[in-house]
C-alpha cells in the first residue's frame, strides 16, 4: 500500500490520548518525495527457523527477538519455555531456561528485551515475574510484579491494576503495562454506547516495589449495545507502549503521535500529520464476516459487530517500536485481508519531537520485535505455521 506525506509539524496536544476523530485525509502520492526513503536489505542478514530438522532451530510462539551489540540475537521462544541464543550467523550457541516456576524458569514468557551490557530481561506472565539474564545467559534473578496498589478505570469505574507485560528500560527499570479491566463489565454492566479505558504505566524498582504512577492515558474502546452484550470496538484504539533506553513511548493510534514519557516522571506530547485512509464498509462487512466465521457463525456476534459505530478513518498506526530514545517506528494501518491484522509493511519513522525521519517498507509479514543497532529483527510465519526469526540491515538509516 502506497502512503503520501504531506507537510509535518511537531504539536501539542497528544490527539491519539485524548479523542478519536478526524475524517481521513486525502491522499498526496505526488508529495511522497518530500519524505525520505528507509531502506532494508533485501535479503535477510540472519535466518533462524527450521521445520522438522535440528531442534535448537525449531521455534514456535516466539514472544521476542532481540539483537544484542556483539552480533548475538536472543529468542524467547514461549512453545518450549526457553531463551535461545544465536551468533551472528545464525548458529546455536545455548539454550537457557525450561518449563517450570523456578529460578530461571518460565510457565508463560511473553515479553523479552535486551538491556544495559547486553543482559535480558524477561516477563513471565503465568508467575507475573521478572527475571534477569546476564550477558552469557545465565540467571542472574527475579521480581515478582504486583501492581494491585495502583488502580484502573474503565466503564466509570475503579479497579486494582493487573499486569499485562512488564517491559524494561535499558537501565534495568521495570515498567508495568496493565491489562484493560474489561471484567468490570460483568461486575457492575455499563450503559450503551462505547466506553474507553483510562490505564496507568507503573514504575517499579529493583525490588519490585512501585516508584511512581505515569498517566493516565485514554486506551482501548469497549462498545455495549442497549441489551448489554460488548466486546472491543472493531477498528478501535489501542494502548500501545514501547520502552526506550531511558524512556517510555505510549499511543494509540487514533492520531499520528505520541506521548514520550522521561524517567522522571514528565511526559511530553508530540504529533505530526500525514495522511490517513478511510475505513470503508466494504473492510468492515469484511471484518465482520470473519470474525462471524471465527465464532463458529453465532449470529449474535454478527449483530454485535452490525451495531458498533463504523470508525470515519482507519488507525494512524497499530505498531509502536523505539529505537532506543533516538527514534520511534510506527507500523501504519492498512486494510487486512483476515480479521487477525496482519503484520503492517508501511511504517514512519519519527524523533521523539515529531519530527518525521522517513518512510519504511518491511518484508512481508515481518513482525517487528526489535530495531536495533542498525538491525531490525522480527519473525515471520508461512502457510505452514513454521515460524523464522529474521534480521534486515538498515541501509541508510543513519
Amino acid at each position: 500500500m502506497t502512503r503520501a506525506t504531506a507537510a509535518l509539524l511537531a504539536a501539542g496536544v497528544v490527539g491519539a490520548l485524548s479523542a478519536c476523530g478526524g475524517a481521513p485525509a486525502e491522499r498526496a502520492d505526488s508529495a511522497s518525495a518530500e519524505v525520505r526513503e528507509i531502506r532494508l536489505s533485501a535479503d535477510p542478514i540472519l535466518t533462524v527457523g527450521v521445520v522438522g530438522g535440528d531442534p535448537d532451530h525449531e521455534l514456535f510462539d516466539v514472544r521476542g527477538a532481540v539483537r544484542l551489540t556483539d552480533g548475538r540475537t536472543v529468542v524467547a521462544n514461549r512453545g518450549t519455555h526457553d531463551l535461545r541464543y544465536y551468533d551472528e550467523n545464525g548458529r546455536h550457541l545455548r539454550t537457557v531456561g525450561r518449563e517450570g516456576e523456578g529460578p530461571g524458569e518460565f510457565d508463560d514468557v511473553r515479553y523479552m528485551t535486551a538491556i544495559r551490557g547486553d543482559s535480558v530481561i524477561t516477563y513471565d506472565y503465568g508467575t507475573r515475574r521478572a527475571s534477569w539474564f546476564d550477558a552469557s545467559g545465565d540467571f542472574v534473578r527475579s521480581v515478582g510484579i504486583d501492581v494491585s496498589s495502583g488502580t484502573v478505570r474503565m466503564f466509570g469505574q475503579t479497579a486494582d491494576a493487573q499486569p499485562s507485560r512488564a517491559l524494561a528500560r535499558f537501565d534495568g527499570t521495570l515498567v508495568v503495562q496493565p491489562a484493560p479491566p474489561i471484567w468490570l463489565a460483568r461486575q457492575s454492566p455499563p450503559g450503551p454506547g462505547i466506553h474507553r479505558a483510562e490505564l496507568n504505566l507503573f514504575e517499579l524498582d529493583s525490588a519490585g516495589a512501585l516508584v511512581q504512577t505515569l498517566g493516565p492515558f485514554q486506551a482501548n474502546e469497549w462498545f455495549v449495545t442497549p441489551e448489554g452484550r460488548g466486546n472491543g470496538r472493531l477498528g478501535g484504539p489501542r494502548f500501545l507502549v514501547a520502552a526506550g533506553r531511558e524512556t517510555m513511548v505510549i499511543g494509540s493510534g487514533v492520531e499520528y503521535s505520541f506521548a514520550v514519557a522521561a524517567a522522571d516522571g514528565t511526559v511530553d506530547s508530540v504529533s505530526f500529520a500525514w495522511p490517513r485512509e478511510p475505513f470503508t464498509e466494504a473492510y468492515r462487512q469484511r471484518r465482520v464476516r470473519h470474525v462471524y466465521e471465527f465464532f463458529g457463525q453465532q449470529e449474535s456476534w454478527r449483530e454485535l459487530y452490525d451495531a458498533m459505530p463504523k470508525p470515519d478513518s482507519l488507525l494512524a498506526y497499530v505498531r509502536l517500536v523505539a529505537e532506543g530514545d533516538e527514534r520511534v517506528w510506527l507500523g501504519l494501518d492498512e486494510e487486512a485481508e483476515t480479521w487477525i491484522q496482519a503484520e503492517p509493511r508501511e511504517w514512519l519513522v519519527a524523533d521523539q519531537t515529531g519530527r518525521l525521519l522517513g518512510r519504511v517498507t518491511m518484508p512481508d509479514g515481518l513482525d517487528v520485535m526489535h530495531i536495533g543497532h542498525g538491525v531490525v529483527t522480527g519473525v515471520v510465519t508461512d502457510e505452514l505455521d513454521v515460524e523464522q526469526v529474521r534480521a534486515y540491515r538498515i541501509l541508510n538509516g543513519s
